[in-house]
């Protein structure tokens, strides 16, 4: 971040030379460019909000003519159905919340629920005696049949039909999809429960007897006792290739061939539901908390006030896990996933098209690729399973004014773009973003043809690796080489690499002696030529990767994150000519202390064109707010910092933005430098308050904001 000192310099440049008219060139290729990313844009909007996994222990709860939810499934369309056995209904929730209830001739008091073959949602009419199923749209069929009593457990069968349990005459039932109704009768089974599909392919059902029965696609009957099924209530398919159940105080395992294991635990007290989760755990809900075992039998449980009689319980299309809440009428979910730490390298080139590195060739408009990421070996290796890579992504020699957008392979391109440029010019941005498919990264561009090169300088692990945690700070001025901050003594000058020391003691405002890497936005300004700045950290060869490329005397910022030398420096290195450094550190990574960072796919959280978040342009000198914690874009309310990819555009003058938390005073900041009609994105890293909220502050003229979401900080 560029701030202002005791000159005229505010947000790393003069306001007369950030009302400077660009060159002729550079103003058409601005405004191709802002053309471009505008009719980009507009095309996606409306696009469905990207879905991720919550951190592990976070909660959300929704509500909505939901009576006594008593089972959950995931249906065809990707959304939470439940049965409300207390009105009659058929819930439906989306994952960002929305409830939708439905009704149908036949529905009366609904209990088990599974998603069958055919793509509909099947259920249990415990009150009339008949079986359901909801098609997507929601419309209800019913059918009954007299060996149909007191059904109460539903699953779908390998062999592609519904199986439930009759609990009134002591009967396992089958359903075809067309409504076949046949009836299986054993001595064994016992006025049946709950009901699952074993990793086996057999059916599994709970007699109230105490006993464990399965049956086999063509109706074989067996039944399992042991002294340690006492008290049994649950069935559940597990993650190890066995049956789970609940038992008392404890959780259990059945094998295929009936092998008993009892696991307890102090933490598990009247389980009221049972499924395996994204994560490999076998989660439940207790009377009024939800748990997680692992296969070994570890337990950890999470408490939420807003809890009432935890029962039935599914992982959900979003990579949580949802389940009904029979006490007070509401469907919640806990989130299951780990946050990942930072993993510190020296940059090193992955992606140069221009020589074939990572492809040959311009990536052209219209045709995708995709950039292989992890497993590559050597200083650039990134491992497979992680979670997602930091590179700065470098746009050259375009053929026409455009942007570039980087997102998970496999996902769907996202609305959003991660680097704007004109025709010919180089420019850089950092780009935090999610591995997809096989540990690689896609890019798009919208028009023309343009060469991109890739440096790493580090990535996020799966969230089991000894990983760096992230501390953000008030953004700290360390360096200024205009006046006497950080010691430099005027411009950097090319081919005399210069040390920045980062960490106490000697520096007194430095972050601390543990920090491993720092995150600073470096600003270059009044340089005299064009050229690029390469940052690394102090102590080791300076890699051939650049971090910032600049025009002659263009003010233009960049996001790093800098691993931290052996002597607690970086180093900055420029290319020709000479040019004043600015740098604001924002943040720091630590081995011991802070938060972990999750990955989601690129989510836009703000457009002012386009009403999202805010409406309307800027004006000057304002500060507005934005509200970016929230159950819809999956960033927590504990979260402790937000990555974004903040664009301005169809600047009135040359300006800057500064991004800051709430509750803080506004730092004499810039995160996003522009001139005229430009359009120019810089990634940003910002502290989150309690309140979930940001400021957007610009200082000249009016601007349009737009803000992508790639991830967020949490202390889980």
């Amino acid at each position: 971040m560029a701030t202002a000192s005791s000159d005229a310099a505010r947000g790393g440049c003069a306001p007369s030379s950030c009302r400077a008219r660009p060159p002729a060139s550079r103003r058409l290729a601005a405004l191709v460019a802002v053309t471009a990313l505008v009719v980009g844009l507009m095309a996606l909007v409306g696009a469905p909000v990207a879905q991720a996994a919550a951190p592990i222990g976070s909660f959300a709860t929704f509500s909505g003519a939901i009576s006594g939810p008593s089972g959950i499934v995931v249906g065809s369309d990707k959304n939470l159905w439940f049965t409300n056995r207390g009105n009659s209904t058929i819930g439906r929730v989306t994952p960002t919340g929305t409830v939708t209830p439905f009704t149908g001739v036949g529905v009366s008091s609904p209990v088990g629920i599974t998603l069958g073959s055919d793509g509909n949602v099947w259920f249990a009419n415990f009150g009339n005696n008949s079986i359901g199923k909801i098609d997507p749209s929601g419309v209800v069929a019913n059918y009954t049949h007299a060996t149909i009593s007191l059904p109460l457990g539903m699953a779908t069968g390998s062999d592609g039909n519904v199986w439930f349990t009759n609990n009134g005459n002591s009967s396992i039932g089958r359903i075809t999809p067309a409504g076949v109704v046949t009836n299986y009768t054993a001595a064994t089974i016992s006025f049946p429960s709950f009901i699952t599909r074993g990793p086996d392919g057999n059916v599994w059902f709970l007699n109230n007897s105490g006993s464990v029965g399965k049956i086999t696609p063509a109706g074989v009957v067996t039944n399992y006792t042991d002294v340690k099924l006492a008290g049994i209530s649950h069935l559940a398919a597990g993650p190890d290739g066995n049956v789970w159940f609940s038992a008392g105080a404890a959780l259990g395992t059945i094998t295929p061939a009936g092998g008993v294991t009892l696991k307890p635990s102090a933490k598990i007290n009247g389980v009221g539901g049972l499924a395996t989760g994204p994560d490999g755990n076998v989660w439940f809900t207790n009377v009024s908390n939800i748990g997680q075992m692992t296969p070994a039998g570890a337990v950890t449980t999470f408490d939420s006030s807003n809890f009432s009689g935890p029962g039935a319980i599914t992982a959900g299309p979003d990579g949580n896990m949802w389940f009904c809440n029979y006490g007070n009428g509401t469907i919640s979910y806990v989130g299951t996933e780990k946050g990942s730490g930072y993993h510190s390298v020296v940059p090193a080139r992955i992606l140069d098209s221009r020589l074939a590195v990572g492809w040959s060739g311009k990536l052209a408009a219209g045709a995708k690729r995709d950039l292989q990421v992890t497993g590559l070996g050597g200083a650039s290796n990134v491992p497979a399973g992680s979670a997602a890579v930091v590179m700065n992504v470098t746009a050259t020699g375009s053929s026409a004014g455009s942007f570039v957008s980087v997102w998970p392979t496999g996902a769907v391109q996202p609305a959003s773009s991660n680097l704007n440029f004109g025709a010919g010019e180089t420019i850089p941005n950092l780009v935090t973003v999610k591995l997809g498919t096989g540990g690689k990264v896609s890019f798009a561009t919208a028009t023309g043809s343009v060469d991109i090169v890739g440096d790493v300088v580090g990535y996020y692990d799966d969230g089991t690796g000894p990983g760096d945690l992230f501390t953000p700070i008030t953004p700290t001025r360390m360096l200024d080489s205009r006046t006497p901050t950080g010691n430099w003594a005027g411009k950097l000058p090319a081919g005399a690499p210069r040390d920045l020391n980062v960490r106490k003691p000697a520096n007194p405002t430095g972050v601390p002696a543990t920090a491993t890497a720092v995150i600073a936005n470096v600003t270059a300004t009044a340089s005299t030529a064009a050229s690029f700045l390469s940052v690394w950290p102090s102590g080791v060869t300076q890699p051939n990767v650049s971090n910032l490329n600049f025009a002659t005397g263009q003010t233009i910022p960049n996001l790093s994150i800098v691993k931290i030398g052996s002597n607690g420096a970086i180093r900055f290195a420029n290319a020709i000519g000479s040019v004043d450094v600015v740098v604001d550190v924002v943040g720091y990574f630590d081995p011991t202390t802070g938060s972990k960072f999750h990955a989601i796919n690129p989510t836009r959280v703000l457009d002012d064109r386009l009403d999202v978040g805010l409406s309307g342009p800027w004006g000057p000198n304002q500060s507005r707010a934005l509200t970016v914690a929230g159950t819809a874009l999956k960033i927590p309310q504990f979260a402790t910092g937000l990555v974004a990819n903040v664009t301005a555009t169809a600047g009135s003058t040359g300006s800057f933005v500064t991004v800051y938390p709430s509750g803080v005073t506004r730092p004499t900041a810039s995160n996003v430098n522009f001139g005229p009609g430009q359009t120019i994105p810089n990634l940003v890293t910002v502290g989150l308050s309690n309140d979930g909220t940001i400021y957007f502050y610009n200082s000249l003229g009016s601007v349009d904001l737009i803000a992508d979401a790639v991830g967020y900080y949490a202390q889980t």
